[in-house]
């Protein structure tokens, strides 16, 4: 069974990187990277990470590119997230960071595509749980992770945030 936790924030990704540097060898994937401050964190651990963004704005690579030693840069996917989820094979991930799409189908859609990509033991998670602080329940993003994990019958938990809206969350494979 997986189970799924909402991690406090701020800063966003900070309570997530001892669980990712704590979980079995294998490489992981930041998915949504804008201007790599979560990336810089991730790039310090003990995984070998690829980063997966868009990037639209040409001028939001270069400042990612600012944040990132050389080496990452050639471990840099500028796809939309789904579509880069098929570059990489099922159940070799030791984690995957959502931190795309924010409205509930993206993040949905991000879930789907990414959650077989991490290995059993590996962690699926993300932030900005609750991102436009919705009134009658979890933002659009946690929405999506609540639909998911009681769609597999998944126990999760939302833990109380300084600043919600960033909280993160984690699904554990």
């Amino acid at each position: 069974m997986e189970a799924a936790y909402a991690v406090l924030s701020p800063p966003a990704i900070v309570p997530l990187i001892p669980l990712i540097n704590a979980l079995p060898r294998g490489d992981g994937v930041e998915v949504g990277c804008y201007w790599g401050h979560s990336s810089a964190l991730l790039e310090a651990g003990p995984h070998q990470v690829f980063y997966v963004d868009s990037w639209q704005d040409t001028a939001d690579l270069d400042k990612w590119r600012h944040r990132m030693p050389r080496p990452a840069w050639d471990r840099a996917v500028r796809k939309p997230s789904v579509e880069a989820a098929r570059d990489f094979p099922d159940g070799v991930l030791a984690f995957v960071f959502l931190d795309a799409g924010h409205t509930f189908q993206e993040t949905l859609a991000d879930i789907r595509a990414w959650r077989p990509k991490v290995m059993a033991g590996g962690l699926l998670c993300g932030h900005d749980w609750d991102l436009f602080l919705a009134k009658d329940g979890p933002g659009p993003v946690g929405a999506a992770v609540t639909t998911y994990c009681r769609g597999l019958g998944a126990e999760w938990e939302v833990l109380p945030a300084v600043r919600p809206q960033l909280a993160c969350w984690a699904i554990r494979v």
